[in-house]
């Protein structure tokens, strides 16, 4: 026998209820080796002495209360109400194996129900706080904050919110970073661009100037943007090019400089007649920045027959239009019904050879 808790124990028993008992040397336990089950609860002690009781009697089942916030709780609770904790709270909340869900209702700090959410994710966290005479619960999902630390709050607390609107708040910086921080959550707030300013759930964009730097930069926070138009570019156009690259799924609309005549990206025809050019590579290196040109006018630029009949070739999407001598006419490539006789003039066969780039031609008399 061996004395325990004013008890008399025998050290063959299987079975011991000490609930209620001081225990003073819980050592003595240990020689009760046969030990199959053993209550504890209302003793008192420790979780470091339970713990080293269920050392020294792997075999055998404690039952046990959790010391919390001046009262003693069963080890299997699975609900718990909160107000306030301490570190020594926090620690004594992981102590129950089978808990499910801590109702902080009655707690107004942030930071403990964000401790609580990292501390006990696999537990539904109740709780109700006021942020601007605005409530965030567990069901809220979206939510109007004008303050920043608010935000960042909610934010942390609320995994499940999708959509906070923080057009009233100014500090950019910080909702930037909040952006990147949490970026499962639409965060709608007023972003500087160009010298304006617009709403990241905006659609579609109008800028009156935007560098190629600056979209970059500030695209990425936006989450349904269609259509970016640049009013007075300010950027290289193969900057824009490389943007549209990036983001497809966005139209982009700008215009340019090209030989000095100012295009839209978006043009299905531009004129550059009467321009001198040497050759046809200027304009062929921004064709890429067309998406809808169907036309291009280059009469009188100096460009052989055969130069730009090539440059059609080369480009069958686009046709090019020049002019070519036809006996004593000059006629643009894009005729579609030629008469030499209305025109004052007979054709013969040495004019004919020119004929060939008149490709628009429906009707030769």
């Amino acid at each position: 026998f061996v004395l325990i808790g004013g008890k008399l124990c025998a050290v063959n028993t299987k079975t011991l209820d000490l609930s209620g008992c001081t225990i003073d040397r819980p050592e003595k336990l240990s020689r009760l080796t046969q030990l199959q089950q053993l209550d504890l609860r209302g003793t008192g002690i420790s979780a470091r002495t339970c713990n080293q009781i269920r050392q020294a009697l792997p075999q055998c089942t404690v039952l046990w209360e959790v010391p919390f916030q001046g009262q003693y709780l069963p080890e299997d609770t699975t609900h718990v109400t909160v107000a306030a904790l301490s570190s020594e709270d926090l620690e004594h909340l992981a102590l129950f194996p089978a808990l499910q869900t801590i109702d902080a209702t009655g707690c107004t700090d942030p930071q403990m129900i964000l401790q609580l959410g990292e501390r006990f994710s696999h537990c539904k966290i109740l709780y109700r706080l006021e942020l601007e005479d605005t409530q965030l619960t567990p069901e809220t999902t979206e939510i109007t904050l004008c303050d920043a630390a608010n935000i960042a709050s909610a934010l942390a607390c609320a995994p499940q919110l999708i959509r906070v609107d923080a057009l009233g708040c100014a500090d950019y910086q910080a909702l930037l970073t909040l952006q990147q921080q949490y970026p499962h959550c639409q965060l709608i707030y007023s972003l500087p661009l160009g010298g304006e300013t617009f709403s990241t759930d905006a659609q579609a964009l109008s800028v009156s100037s935007a560098s190629a730097e600056e979209l970059a930069e500030a695209i990425p926070c936006f989450y349904d943007l269609q259509a970016v138009e640049i009013k007075t570019p300010v950027a290289d156009p193969a900057a824009l090019w490389e943007l549209e690259q990036r983001y497809p799924e966005i139209a982009f609309t700008y215009s340019f400089d090209l030989l000095g005549v100012t295009v839209s990206n978006r043009a299905a025809s531009i004129d550059l007649s009467n321009i001198s050019m040497e050759s046809t590579e200027a304009v062929e290196a921004a064709l890429p920045y067309f998406h809808n040109l169907e036309k291009v006018d280059m009469c009188h630029c100096g460009i052989s027959n055969e130069d730009m009949a090539a440059l059609n070739q080369r480009h069958p999407e686009t046709l090019f239009v020049w002019m070519v001598q036809v006996g004593r006419a000059s006629i643009r490539t894009d005729v579609t019904y030629f008469m030499p006789h209305q025109l004052g003039f007979k054709l013969h066969d040495a004019d004919t050879a020119n004929l060939k780039y008149l490709t628009e031609l429906l009707c030769l008399d």
